[in-house]
């Protein structure tokens, strides 16, 4: 009886879990330029191009391809990339993998997270060597996260793996569910003590 009552308890505290994390790999995506107004969608995320022609999907990414900033057409100030919820909807930017793509400067961008229209957080990123390197998330949820061109390197700028957790609201535990519990917790303190 306790078994069954802990399944039951385990059941319904998993009615408010959140969705899980999702790595954005570019593997399935088609290789080739993403034209501005057009989007690469994968596990729930679209990567629509605003503006800019050097954004696109290559080889050489940490398993397969990768998003590559500069490698399709020159990088310009400001050209941007939005991410955001397929359908809409808040997020956390958990991490992403970068390099160059050679052993000199890349393109640089800032990476900025918004919620709500208003900036949450904002970094730079550009690399110096065709190592991966990891970029660290932020905890803040976001609606959109923008990839803005911000200098002109001497190779393109590789990212991959990008790591997002989609936000759910957490769903309450029905009143019925707590009337069940407390129910079998009441069958099993009556059960203990005939025993």
């Amino acid at each position: 009886m306790r078994q069954g009552l802990f399944a039951v308890a385990a059941l319904c505290v998993g009615l408010g879990s959140a969705a899980g994390a999702a790595t954005i790999d570019f593997d399935a995506a088609p290789l080739g330029v993403i034209a501005p107004s057009t989007s690469v969608t994968e596990d729930g995320f679209a990567f629509s191009v605003v503006t800019g022609g050097a954004w696109g999907i290559d080889g050489g990414g940490v398993t397969g391809n990768a998003l590559w900033i500069g490698n399709e057409g020159p990088t310009s100030i400001n050209d941007r990339l939005v991410i955001s919820r397929v359908g809409g909807g808040s997020y956390t930017f958990d991490g992403l993998s970068y390099r160059s793509g050679g052993n000199l400067t890349s393109d640089g961008i800032n990476l900025v997270g918004r919620n709500g229209g208003s900036d949450v957080f904002s970094l730079s990123l550009s690399a110096n060597s065709d190592i991966w390197l990891s970029l660290a998330g932020q905890s803040a949820p976001v609606d959109e996260i923008w990839l803005v061109g911000a200098s002109i390197g001497s190779a393109a700028l590789v990212t991959d793996d990008y790591v997002l957790t989609p936000q759910t609201a957490v769903v309450p535990l029905p009143a019925g569910a707590l009337l069940l519990i407390s129910g079998l917790g009441m069958l099993a303190l009556a059960r203990r003590r005939t025993a």
